[in-house]
């Protein structure tokens, strides 16, 4: 038996201040999806009232190959102002082309089967359920509504991760946060409570920096890795809908190493920060506060996470092309310098926390600048590093954060982390981290560790 899916959206178009009434869309649109028993495939029935929109497409202009349909249709869009009023038209979605093949299931790319229409005026509001084969469950980072789904705008603007499969479900409160942890069936070496265990521990350890979590709700995924590999592969942020992460968990990582590892922390900080075009500043920035957060959360002692820092510093200076930090940060998945880029960007965090902190009688950190971004983790815009410098200048009262990354930036060489945190006590001898507490700064290096104020 299959369970019914509906998606309803109600479109409202506000006009610009000098235009005499505001308008609302002339259709309201219903969603019905069917992925086949395989999930080789969804057809997708879209109805409307009233006049159809004009088009409907993927997000981003993506080329619609994997679509196909008896509508119209370009390689980029479907055209929809034919089908006249009150109507509706089918679409076929393979699943196979634009999913990842796993052990109970696949994941999907929401943004590019829920097709949108090409012009979306106002604000998009949206409920959706699904039609699902028996034995198959979804996952998806948008709030629950009765036996359905409700879609913000970002839905359609944001990219997303929806998958289809088999599932161990739990939700819970913490940190100031409503988690819903979803597992996908596989042979994990890891138990259930030990997958729990390390989400809850990275949410408590990121939700540090702003005092709570910065999003009244996050979805985890779990999905297998590697065959084999004995730790967390990767993951990665999206906030299609709402913020959510995907985790890919080797099949042999256990329990005990699981808890304030850092690719978990490193996913969830993404949820609080803007969301930035330049990678130096997006990774970086996160890079640093993975870091700094594993040792305030008693994961790493204050040498532990100084090592990982100068680690990370000594690692980014044999990387990339040799090219300036700003180039490699634009190429960095055609030269796959990773670590010069996320590296580099977390030196251009640490210059100026050091320097805030430094100021006579400054009671404030970078902490403190982060969190007056936060409001701008919800926009689904891409700001620039530019003008997120800008805004944090504003907020030190000089262009210290423009200055900074902009001398770093240009350089072909890593700065020379060694003589700027010899003040405050840290030194790298033969791969080691020695720190000194009799240096002039020591209080200062203490205070990055704790999160307090040195004075």
């Amino acid at each position: 038996m299959l369970f019914r899916v509906w998606l309803t959206i109600s479109l409202v178009s506000v006009l610009s201040p000098g235009l005499a009434r505001a308008t609302t869309a002339d259709w309201d649109l219903t969603y019905t999806a069917t992925p086949n028993a395989d999930l080789s495939s969804m057809s997708v029935r879209l109805c409307w009232s009233g006049n159809p929109p004009k088009r409907i497409a993927a997000l981003l202009e993506v080329p619609l190959g994997h679509v196909t349909t008896r509508l119209p249709r370009s390689r980029w869009a479907i055209t929809m102002s034919s089908a006249g009023r009150n109507g509706c038209a089918n679409y076929q979605v393979a699943l196979d082309q634009i999913g990842r093949r796993m052990a109970s299931g696949i994941l999907t790319r929401g943004e590019r089967w829920l097709l949108r229409p090409a012009y979306m005026p106002g604000d998009m509001k949206a409920t959706l359920k699904f039609e699902l084969p028996p034995g198959i469950q979804v996952v998806t980072p948008w709030p629950a509504a009765g036996d359905g789904f409700r879609l913000n705008k970002s839905a359609f603007t944001m990219t997303s991760r929806i998958a289809f499969g088999r599932f161990r479900t739990q939700q819970t409160s913490l940190s100031g946060t409503r988690l819903t942890l979803s597992i996908m069936d596989a042979p994990y070496k890891a138990t259930a409570t030990g997958i729990r265990t390390w989400i809850t521990t990275a949410i408590r350890a990121a939700a540090q920096l702003w005092s709570r979590f910065p999003t009244d709700r996050v979805t985890v995924l779990v999905i297998p890795g590697r065959i084999g590999s004995s730790k967390v592969d990767h993951g990665m942020a999206h906030r299609g809908g709402g913020g959510h992460i995907v985790m890919y968990l080797g099949t042999s990582a256990t329990d005990e190493s699981l808890p304030g590892e850092w690719v978990a922390i490193h996913e969830l900080l993404h949820l609080g920060m803007p969301w930035i075009a330049e990678h130096w500043m997006s990774e970086g920035f996160v890079t640093y506060y993975e870091e700094i957060l594993r040792g305030r959360a008693g994961v790493l002692t204050e040498e532990q996470m100084w090592w990982e820092l100068m680690d990370g510093f000594q690692r980014a200076k044999s990387d990339g092309s040799g090219r300036t930090l700003a180039d490699e940060s634009r190429d960095m998945h055609k030269t796959r310098a990773y670590k010069r880029v996320y590296w580099g960007g977390a030196a251009i965090a640490l210059l100026p926390d050091i320097r805030i902190r430094d100021q006579a009688g400054s009671q404030r950190s970078l902490d403190d600048a982060i969190r007056t971004l936060r409001p701008m983790c919800r926009s689904p815009e891409d700001w620039s590093a530019a003008g997120i410098c800008k805004r944090l200048d504003t907020w030190a009262g000089s262009p210290m954060f423009t200055q900074t990354a902009a001398y770093v930036l240009k350089q072909t060489a890593f700065p020379d982390m060694n003589a700027l945190l010899a003040p405050l006590g840290v030194g790298w001898r033969n791969g080691k981290v020695v720190l000194d507490d009799k240096a002039p700064k020591a209080a200062l290096r203490r205070a990055i560790y704790t999160g307090r104020h040195h004075r």
